[in-house]
């Protein structure tokens, strides 16, 4: 069975120019994604609140990603299977801005040379 993309992806053609993706996560995720000005330049997508990020195809792959929580956050578990899933898509790196946690940087594994 093919996962679905997640909200906003159809739109992530049009934003071949950049390297950098925002995945806005919680309760205000959808109305921050509908910003027209808020880093109008870069692409959003939008995890559902309560959605199993499992769910969804993310098309990220060679993206900078930023995952912001907006109003009450996802449980950190979640937060965090996200940055994976995102990783595991093929995203060069995964930053997480939630205003009630320091910041993280996620880097994907390197292989140690053979």
């Amino acid at each position: 069975m093919s996962k679905k993309l997640p909200p906003y992806a159809r739109n992530m053609n049009s934003y071949a120019h950049t390297d950098d993706c925002i995945i806005y996560t919680g309760v205000n995720a959808w109305q921050v994604a509908r910003s027209k000005t808020r880093l109008p330049r870069t692409p959003k997508l939008v995890l559902p609140p309560k959605d199993d990020p499992a769910a969804y195809q993310w098309p990220v792959s060679g993206r900078y990603c930023q995952i912001w929580t907006c109003g009450e956050p996802e449980p950190h578990e979640t937060l965090f299977k996200l940055a994976r899933l995102l990783l595991e898509a093929g995203a060069v790196k995964v930053v997480l801005f939630d205003l009630s946690r320091p910041l993280v940087v996620i880097e994907p594994k390197r292989r140690a040379a053979a």
